[in-house]
């Protein structure tokens, strides 16, 4: 069985729309998304719980965390980076992304890329300045050796790795395209029968068509 394929024909079925674009990642997508259809008046809500997804918060655009219920406005993020959104990819170029395997400045962790980013404004900057970084009149010096080994080309590089393309091809013009109206239980339940799915393919009281709440969303 074909488990990626099982899950796209099981979208399919329940009347969920899905796409994909072939050589990019779905932050990639979710990043294009949010750029593409932004619009002064429409508020828009990026589902996940990966905080990279960050990079995308502005006035009109938050992220979600159906785990933890918790919306990530402007304030918040802030709050928890130390840099507003539009430098959150500035830290990340500093202290990697372990999540992902990006490999940062050794010794340069988010706090301290913060406080850097917060001094010169982006990791470029700060790479420039690293020689200042030594007098000590920065704060710590822990990490400018690993950043004076590194090249502009190395700092660049990472940042590219850690930040979020915003301009996918997307496979359609409007957004109404991707419109949602309900799951389609009875049309999918066939599939899960033949899936094993022994509960969803027969209980119509089954837990997939019910409705949770998060404060101020339906899912």
């Amino acid at each position: 069985m074909d488990s990626k394929q099982d899950v796209l024909d099981m979208l399919r079925e329940l009347g969920i729309p899905n796409f994909a674009v072939r050589g990019w990642e779905a932050d990639d997508l979710l990043a294009s998304l949010a750029h593409k259809f932004q619009a002064p008046r429409l508020e828009t809500y990026v589902v996940t719980s990966d905080k990279d997804l960050h990079q995308l918060v502005r006035p009109n655009v938050r992220c979600l965390d159906v785990f933890s219920a918790k919306v990530w406005d402007e304030q918040k993020v802030e709050l928890k980076w130390g840099v507003p959104p539009s430098k959150v990819v500035e830290v990340q170029a500093l202290a990697g992304d372990s999540s992902d395997g990006v490999r940062g400045v050794r010794g340069i962790g988010p706090t301290r890329a913060a406080e850097l980013v917060r001094l010169f404004g982006s990791a470029e900057a700060v790479w420039t300045n690293s020689i200042k970084l030594m007098s000590g009149n920065y704060g710590s010096r822990r990490g400018v050796k690993a950043l004076l080994a590194m090249t502009i080309k190395d700092i660049r590089n990472t940042r590219k790795l850690v930040s979020l393309d915003r301009k996918v091809p997307l496979p359609f013009e409007r957004i109404e395209e991707l419109a949602f109206d309900g799951l389609h239980l009875e049309r999918a339940r066939p599939l899960f029968n033949y899936m094993g799915f022994r509960q969803w393919s027969s209980d119509s009281s089954s837990s997939l068509g019910q409705t949770t709440f998060v404060p101020g969303f339906t899912t």
